[in-house]
């Protein structure tokens, strides 16, 4: 789970890439306040999570275990 905290009202986007960079997921929240589950699909392994808001973007590494 990635817990999203923002100010401001624009729309937030989550990405999951995997190390090679290919999108494994995507996600809007447009809430201020928002908890995104991610990763219920995928096989074990190191992936990243792009959190975007206008042009604000932060990358998160995770790994997730079998």
């Amino acid at each position: 789970s990635i817990r999203v905290l923002s100010n401001t009202n624009e729309p937030i986007v989550v990405r999951i890439l995997d190390m090679n960079g290919v999108v494994k997921g995507v996600s809007s929240v447009v809430s201020k306040t928002s908890t995104v589950k991610v990763g219920g699909n995928l096989m074990g392994g190191t992936y990243f999570a792009e959190v975007i808001q206008g042009a604000n973007k932060q990358v998160v590494k995770l790994v997730k275990l079998n």
